[in-house]
């Protein structure tokens, strides 16, 4: 999953603004859909192991792929906070976790 949803934001990034690099992140039953508009409009959908209620947040792009970048872990876990949004990353390595806090969601 780390691997394949790294690979999806560097296609969507591609049109990330550089003042605004928002991706829209929408998890639905067994899929993970990211979206982005900036210098142009891009979207990509993957698999994803979830089973809860629709969320969607949209989060800076930079900062999910740069913490992407600093694990080799191919395992990811996402646990979403429906009420706020707030994604925690976590790997097999239990030294490794990441909070997400969202600049949006719904």
């Amino acid at each position: 999953l780390a691997v394949e949803l790294l690979e999806c934001l560097k296609q969507v990034g591609a049109v990330l603004s550089p003042t605004e690099p928002i991706v829209a992140l929408s998890l639905t039953t067994a899929h993970l859909r990211l979206e982005a508009t900036g210098i142009g409009r891009a979207a990509t959908t993957m698999e994803a192991g979830y089973n809860g209620p629709p969320v969607e947040v949209r989060v800076d792009g930079r900062l999910l792929t740069d913490m992407l970048s600093a694990t080799r872990e191919l395992r990811l876990s996402i646990s979403v906070q429906p009420d706020s949004g707030a994604m925690l990353f976590e790997c097999l390595d239990p030294a490794y976790r990441y909070f997400l806090a969202p600049l949006a969601s719904s």
